[in-house]
């Protein structure tokens, strides 16, 4: 058997630089750090000296757009009040639009007296006022507030307003 010394030297060399590479390859992966859980914390789990939980906003308060519709002299309503139908039938719409086909778009037909809350509005559209309503059964859809001559939905418990005081006062 051949000494260790007489063997071929780029062999030795070329094992040699394999047991190194090995033993770093082993070595560096003892330092490499163990993954940890990523969770988010609860609310309550954060202290007060945290933070805010939520994003602040830091250039002022965000002004709601304006509304804008040709009978804005004649709005009285607004989300969340309860409301009562003026007129003697008032369509009830999915949509707060007139469409071509004039009955496409009716949920329910309502009759005077009967009670709405507001829920959501206004739109504009044919030149009216429209909040989105919800029945006392349950209903909910688009109805509009007033013609130019005609309150279509008041307040409840309002007193019906008359022909004078719908159109609106020039300078």
């Amino acid at each position: 058997m051949k000494n260790c010394r007489s063997g071929n030297p780029s062999l030795v060399s070329l094992l040699a630089v394999t047991i190194i590479a090995a033993m770093l390859i082993s070595a560096c992966s003892l330092f490499r750090p163990k993954p940890t859980s990523t969770a988010v914390p609860l609310a309550t789990e954060l202290s007060s000296t945290a933070g805010p939980a939520t994003p602040t906003n830091t250039q002022g308060p965000v002004q709601p757009t304006p509304y804008n519709c040709p009978d804005l002299a004649l709005v009285r309503l607004s989300i969340g009040v309860n409301a009562q139908v003026a007129a003697a039938k008032l369509n009830l719409r999915s949509t707060p639009r007139v469409p071509s086909d004039y009955g496409a778009n009716i949920v329910k037909e309502l009759s005077k007296g009967d009670r709405l809350v507001i829920i959501s509005g206004p739109e504009c559209s044919h030149d009216g006022t429209w909040w989105q309503v919800q029945t006392e059964t349950g209903e909910t859809g688009w109805a509009r507030e007033a013609l130019a001559d005609q309150r279509l939905v008041i307040l409840a418990g309002a007193a019906e307003e008359t022909e004078s005081t719908l159109t609106p006062a020039t300078p």
